[in-house]
């Protein structure tokens, strides 16, 4: 099946290094013919978490969420 534009959401908090490592595997297995747009759910992330994963898809688009999303409550 061929979608024209998937939506990809990954909730972050502190994870610099796992979340861009998870965005280059994630990279490496989509089809290129279609359409992505990222969406960095950032629970008020206090390291480089955001900086890192706009290194590696800087056309992600961030929201910033209250702080309280984390683990419990996240997607």
């Amino acid at each position: 099946m061929k979608f024209s534009l998937i939506h990809i959401f990954i909730p972050v908090y502190n994870r610099g290094a796992i979340t861009s490592d998870f965005i280059r595997h994630l990279m490496r297995h989509l089809d290129l013919g279609s359409i992505y747009q990222f969406w960095i759910l950032d629970d008020g992330c206090i390291d480089n978490t955001v900086q890192l994963a706009l290194e590696v898809m800087p056309s992600a688009n961030v929201i910033g969420l209250s702080g309280n999303a984390f683990w419990g409550g996240a997607l």
